[in-house]
Parts: C-alpha cells; sequence; structure tokens
C-alpha cells in the first residue's frame, strides 16, 4: 500500500514540475522513485528478518541471535550500519519493476474511470464496447 502511495506522489510530482507529461516517461521515473523510497525503508528489516531465518545452531546448541533486536544490534556492531542495507541494489530493481508494473495498471485504472458510469446511469453499448476495448488492450 505504501509503495502505491508513494508512487502516486512521485508521478504527481515529476508531472507538477514539469520534468516529464503524464506518459511512459513519468510512470517509469515514479516507479524507479517509489522503488528507491521503498528499498530504503525495508531493506534493514529484510536483512534482519533473513538473518534470523538463516541462522544455525553453534555445537553447543545455542542460537546466533536470541530476538530480532539482538540480531540488529550485533549486525551493526560487527558489520556497520551498512550492513543494514545488504542487495540494496537488487532489491530496488526488483521492487521498480514491479512499480512499473503495478503503475501500468494504475495508467489503465485511472482511463477506465472516465469510461464507467455512475451508479444511476445503466451501461449503454456504447460504454460496454470501450470498457472492453480498455480491459483488452490493458492501458
Amino acid at each position: 500500500m505504501g509503495e502505491l502511495a508513494c508512487y502516486d506522489h512521485a508521478k504527481r510530482f515529476v508531472i507538477n514540475i514539469q520534468i516529464s507529461e503524464d506518459n511512459i516517461y513519468a510512470h517509469t521515473l515514479a516507479s524507479i522513485m517509489s522503488g528507491l523510497s521503498a528499498t530504503a525503508l525495508s531493506c534493514p528489516a529484510d536483512v534482519v528478518k533473513t538473518r534470523m531465518m538463516n541462522q544455525s545452531e553453534f555445537k553447543e546448541g545455542k542460537i546466533m541471535y536470541s530476538s530480532s533486536y539482538d540480531c540488529l544490534v550485533k549486525t551493526v556492531k560487527v558489520e556497520g550500519l551498512r550492513a543494514l542495507w545488504t542487495g540494496f541494489f537488487p532489491t530496488w530493481a526488483g521492487l521498480g519493476l514491479g512499480n512499473l508494473c503495478s503503475g501500468s495498471r494504475m495508467r489503465g485504472f485511472d482511463k477506465l474511470q472516465g469510461f464507467l458510469p455512475s451508479d444511476d446511469e445503466p451501461l449503454d453499448r456504447l460504454s460496454r464496447y470501450r470498457l472492453s476495448l480498455i480491459v483488452c488492450r490493458g492501458t
């Protein structure tokens, strides 16, 4: 949900400061920006979660981390703060592509809203035809 909100905000920002019009370039740039923010915020939690899941027991039967907080503190003490963003670029690439696909779907939904009738009026033949064209084309 946060990624879509960030995507929408980034798209409006790109359009408002006239970097691009409302086209594929604005959607691509907004996807990159929202993927960057989502990765920057989620990567530390993802690193801690992955380390907790991958830990194995020592010979004495002890585990390396007793809790997520313990994992976070030990990681920062031993490897430094930058270790929390291990795998940043592959994650960003994945989120950027995912947001690009989500953005294309959102653009299709925006176009779809203009063709849907209100709750009061029935869906006439022309509206059904337009709706079928949009659904078949995707955007």
